[in-house]
């Protein structure tokens, strides 16, 4: 009879205790709602699964409505839920008040942080795959009353454990420059540039050393200029957005 050497067992051991850690880990993934702006709208999407062996059951014949209330930690697609409570997190998400979805499909799943209470579908299993969207048309996260961030909600501890992470992500707009021009017998500098957004404020600096040129006046539309005086030619430089983008261009020299 052939015996398997006792390195190979300790192997064999050791890669079935990372297959077990790997499965307990995907099965308490947690659920994620992602919240994104997208053109002139707010787009909330929703994935993931719960484990809710730790949290306590406390009702089973309430209802929820598809919106949003940041200042009481509200999110959800709405429908018949279960309610369950026992996990932590922060209170609240922003200081907007309640906002009904433009609209709303998938499964049902609520969150009211500062009550610290939690709706499911009516009658969930731990483990099933949950998935939703909602859409708030016309809509920024300022005009919603949401602060960016990631708010994390969690409960249980070992094969009980799971969260569920609410993701606020910042809009980034994007810059475009459009023209660098020196003009050498002024010493003058004219910047053009674009920008997705039209109400953000863009600053020109010399690319190399960080050092600043000055703002660009906001024409409407996306467009923005500058004109900059009795400086040297800086070569480089780049425009850069209160809202996080930037772009970096030769300077054309005459």
């Amino acid at each position: 009879m052939c015996r398997i050497p006792d390195m190979m067992k300790k192997l064999c051991v050791a890669v079935v205790v990372i297959l077990l850690s790997l499965s307990a880990n995907l099965l308490h993934a947690g659920f994620v709602y992602t919240l994104t702006e997208v053109g002139p709208d707010v787009v909330v999407n929703g994935v993931g699964t719960l484990n809710l062996s730790a949290l306590t059951l406390i009702d089973t014949t309430a209802g929820a409505s598809s919106g949003i209330l940041p200042n009481s930690g509200y999110i959800g697609v709405g429908g018949s839920i279960f309610t369950y409570s026992g996990f932590s997190g922060p209170a609240s998400f922003g200081d907007g008040g309640f906002t009904v979805a433009s609209s709303a499909s998938g499964n049902t799943l609520v969150i009211e942080a500062n009550g610290f209470l939690l709706g499911v579908p009516a009658g969930y299993v731990s483990g099933t795959p949950l998935s939703n969207t909602m859409t708030f048309n016309n809509a920024t996260f300022a005009s919603l009353g949401f602060t960016p961030g990631t708010y994390i909600y969690t409960w249980g501890t070992g094969g009980t454990a799971d969260s569920l992470t609410i993701t606020v992500n910042q809009q980034i707009d994007t810059v475009n420059i459009i023209k660098a021009l020196y003009v050498t017998s002024l010493m003058q500098l004219s910047v053009q540039a674009t920008d997705t957004s039209d109400s953000a404020t863009l600053t020109v600096s010399q690319t190399n050393s960080g050092g600043i040129i000055g703002t660009l006046v906001n024409r409407g539309g996306g467009n923005y200029l500058g004109k900059f005086n009795g400086i040297p030619n800086p070569r480089r430089i780049t425009v850069t957005s209160d809202m996080g983008g930037s772009d970096t261009a030769r300077v054309r020299a005459r």
